[in-house]
């Protein structure tokens, strides 16, 4: 099962039904204890069992979900539930004791572990206070009443302290994941700024050699001045890239990235892979030119090249791989996917992207992506495992962005 912050859909699924289902049953044998003490006492804890587990079915929607009105509100809920619990024993025809809605208050303590891994302000501590109090005090009317229940009051108080505990160790565990995101982020940064060096010296050497060339041919070389042009341009995009990455190193959006390949490198790099995997490697690259500006050509390198070796650190042993880099209009699509083994292929439908735990090389990739307006993304669908990044050729690769 995952962390309580939800970092996969299985694992989210799985806390659903772990909240639910024995909330259900709890609610189930609560109604049935009652059944023998005549219809007034069913109907009575049918009412108070529903409405109570109604009100922590709202307060577990509002913490998976980051709402505190939906949590207030099922507070208000399951705190008019168990109140009437203890009111309906002065009903005309009730037998037995106080109706303790203990199914609202399972969904009630399960939700405080996820307030707790979220919870950002004083009111959402205000709110989690209130959980635990609730949750502790609803067994007193009917501890009181029947004292065969004040021994539940110690199960209890251990399940909240285990929910806490669970919230606390989850948001320490988010807190760590968003650590490495960002270190992966100032990581990257620093590798652009030191990677325009190259880039730049290339693109002033060309243009040098093509304005000696143009003069060596004379002035009505159009074609010639077209790519001096054409090639100082690409030059002042990567000098505006090292200005944004060399800004402030704490901006909130990412700058983009220097660049410092081309398609020759993207076909190297994939050809060498494929002469020495063990499996069936297929390569299909397509429609690249040199309209594509080398900041570009090197966030594809970078996140080819992380794929790659992602894949022989963690799937060395798959029997096909398959790499597709081509020009869809006016993208770059790059694709890498592999296939799974048995143990991987359990984690299907599982998507990650930068800060979700999916591990720095996978955040790397999706800063590179960001970093000329592209995105990037890996998961598993069916049997394999696939890595996509689109890439816009023009009109965003000086543009910085908030997070």
């Amino acid at each position: 099962m995952t962390a309580l912050d939800g970092t996969s859909r299985a694992g989210t699924i799985g806390w659903h039904v772990a909240t639910i289902v024995p909330a259900l049953g709890l609610l189930a044998a609560g109604v049935e204890s009652y059944r023998g003490f005549g219809p007034v006492s069913v109907t009575s804890a049918v009412v108070v069992q529903t409405i109570g587990l109604l009100g922590g079915l709202l307060c577990y929607a509002g913490a998976t979900r980051g709402r505190r009105a939906v949590t207030v509100a099922g507070l208000a809920v399951l705190a008019m539930a168990s109140i009437g619990g203890a009111l309906v024993v002065s009903l005309d025809g009730f037998t037995g004791g106080t109706v303790w809605p203990f199914a609202g208050v399972w969904a009630l303590i399960v939700a405080t572990g996820f307030a707790v891994a979220r919870a950002r302000t004083i009111g959402d501590g205000a709110v989690i206070g209130s959980a635990v109090a609730l949750a502790l005090l609803s067994v007193i009317p009917a501890a009181v009443q029947s004292p065969g229940v004040a021994g539940y009051v110690l199960p209890v108080g251990v399940a909240v302290a285990v929910s806490l505990t669970v919230g606390v160790r989850s948001r320490a565990a988010a807190e760590r994941l968003r650590a490495v995101a960002e270190s992966v982020r100032v990581t990257e940064r620093t590798a652009m700024a030191h990677e325009l060096h190259d880039l730049v010296a290339h693109e002033v050497a060309g243009i040098a050699v093509l304005a000696q060339a143009g003069v060596a041919i004379g002035r009505g070389d159009t074609e010639i001045l077209t790519r001096i042009g054409d090639s100082a341009a690409r030059a002042l995009v990567d000098i505006r890239a090292l200005v944004d990455t060399l800004r402030d190193p704490d901006a909130s959006g990412p700058a983009v990235a220097p660049t410092g390949a081309g398609a020759e490198e993207l076909v190297e790099t994939a050809t060498s892979f494929a002469d020495s995997a063990p499996g069936t490697v297929g390569v299909e690259i397509d429609g690249l030119d040199e309209t594509i500006p080398a900041v570009v050509y090197l966030a594809a390198h970078r996140i080819l090249s992380e794929s790659l070796t992602n894949i022989r650190r963690h799937a060395a042993t798959s029997s096909t791989v398959d790499i597709s880099i081509r020009r869809e209009s006016d993208d770059v699509v790059l694709e890498v996917s592999n296939s799974l083994d048995a143990a991987a292929a359990t984690a299907r439908g599982v998507t990650v992207s930068a800060g979700s735990g999916s591990g720095s090389g996978v955040a790397g990739m999706v800063e590179r992506a960001e970093s000329v307006g592209g995105t990037a993304s890996a998961g598993a669908a069916g049997d394999r495992w696939t890595v996509r990044a689109t890439l816009p050729v023009h009109g965003r690769t000086t543009t910085r962005r908030s997070r």
